[in-house]
């Protein structure tokens, strides 16, 4: 899987951008997510999952990985059900897991290329 953060900003805010992200996701390792909040990303995922059923072409593509990656297909149904099964303390417990400084990468688009700013801001991680 994939866990990303997109930022559009100008370059001038490059330092305190990447500085919130460091401390949101330090809050998440330590803190975990509130109820509600899980609740929004939820019903947002299952959104998201349900709609692109309506693709076919999407829907022969999620079939398609399945059986490459798990030689089953799992049916959307469950799909669903694992999503309202994720609690507060498993999302806490993966944030511990991954947002680490050394398991961070960043990628940037434009002329900022000063790096000591990412690694200061990530090195509070751990």
């Amino acid at each position: 899987g994939l866990f990303a953060i997109y930022a559009g900003l100008s370059k001038e805010n490059v330092n305190l951008v990447l500085d919130l992200i460091a401390r949101e996701l330090g809050k998440i390792r330590t803190e975990g997510i509130g109820a509600e909040e899980l609740r929004r990303a939820k019903d947002q995922l299952k959104g998201n999952f349900l709609l692109s059923l309506e693709s076919v072409t999407a829907r022969m593509s999620r079939l398609g990985k399945l059986e490459m990656y798990l030689g089953k297909v799992i049916p959307p149904e469950e799909v669903v059900q694992r999503i309202e099964e994720v609690t507060p303390e498993q999302v806490r417990s993966l944030a511990a897991t991954l947002f680490r400084a050394d398991r961070l990468a960043m990628a940037t688009v434009g002329t900022w290329c000063d790096v000591t700013a990412w690694r200061e801001a990530t090195s509070r991680l751990g």
